[in-house]
């Protein structure tokens, strides 16, 4: 007679904590739905063109961030572009659950990790990336504000005290578990393996100024794409908006909700861009109505979407 198949313990965990993450993921869409509304009022009253390059200009991210996963790939056979696509989409959807792109990140290295790297590797290829990603912001950010270099003193000058307190709290904690983790025997081992893995892959991309100039023309590209959508978000409904606005906006509002303890910086992110949004003389209602409308192109559109590829990907055995 034949024994059922017992199912792995990690097996089952993983499983719990994707019905979680996926619980997660609606509360989280129902409790934006007043948002959603809100955004729904504002594209009906708005430029229809430029709504329409607004929410299409997202999906050039998923193809451009394919490529750069693609250059890194430590491997000369490339992984596949368009299951690649999908991933970084599965990022979009239940990744978004987890804090400061966090989710994002893991759902790539575990896609990588699927079709061929270690886990070293895979974590390598996932923070090079991101790290490049932070390179370009501060070279865009240093270039504007040394155009406009009164507009830092600005920003800083109205950011809230507490709001900052919190920011820099949450950054000390993060450090702090990071160094515990590190200390820590159980897991020093697979730190420091992670660590050296990622150190040979960015050295890999950056003592090769060929391919860490396109690299960071990609990662460049990305950033502006989402400074064109702050920017149309504020065209479509008739603000008038300076692209370096947009740009401190974006770069504000995107480094406070990486702080903030919540799914894909939800709260953080929005108060970051209508605060800066609102030291640089918008009202209120601008502030708002901009924020919505670039956070239901950039956060809510890809929601289902990339939760139908987490599970696509799921069935081919590949997340």
């Amino acid at each position: 007679m034949l024994t059922p198949r017992k199912i792995p313990i990690t097996t089952n965990i993983r499983r719990y904590l994707e019905l979680v993450g996926l619980l997660v993921l609606a509360l989280l869409l129902y409790s934006q739905m007043s948002v959603i509304k809100d955004a729904v009022r504002l594209i009906s009253d708005a430029n229809l063109f430029k709504i329409f390059l607004l929410f299409g200009i997202y999906w050039i991210i998923l193809p451009l961030t394919a490529t750069s996963i693609a250059i890194l790939y430590p491997k000369n056979k490339k992984p596949n572009f368009l299951k690649t696509n999908l991933a970084l989409l599965a990022g979009s959807g239940p990744g978004k659950i987890i804090p400061a792109g966090a989710g994002t990140m893991a759902i790539i290295s575990v896609y990588l990790k699927k079709i061929g790297l270690s886990y070293k590797q895979a974590i390598g290829v996932a923070l090079t990336n991101n790290l490049i990603g932070m390179i370009s912001s501060s070279l865009l950010l240093l270039t504007v504000l040394i155009i406009k270099p009164s507009l830092f003193r600005i920003v800083t000058d109205n950011i809230p005290t507490n709001q900052a307190i919190l920011s820099v709290l949450l950054l000390g904690l993060a450090i702090v578990a990071i160094l515990v983790g590190y200390r820590a025997k159980s897991i020093n081992k697979v730190l420091r393996e992670s660590l050296k893995a990622w150190i040979k892959i960015a050295k890999g991309a950056i003592v090769r100024p060929q391919k860490f100039v396109v690299l960071l023309l990609i990662a460049i590209s990305i950033t502006l794409i989402f400074t064109l959508s702050l920017f149309l978000s504020a065209r479509a409904i008739n603000i008038n908006i300076a692209p370096s606005d947009a740009f401190l906006a974006l770069t504000f509002g995107v480094t406070v909700g990486g702080l903030a303890p919540t799914p894909g910086g939800v709260g953080g992110i929005e108060a970051g861009i209508i605060v800066t949004l609102l030291a640089l003389g918008y009202s209120s209602v601008e502030a708002t109505s901009i924020t919505i409308l670039f956070r239901t192109a950039t956060y809510i559109q890809p929601l289902l979407p990339g939760t139908l590829s987490y599970f696509y990907l799921k069935k081919l055995s590949l997340l």
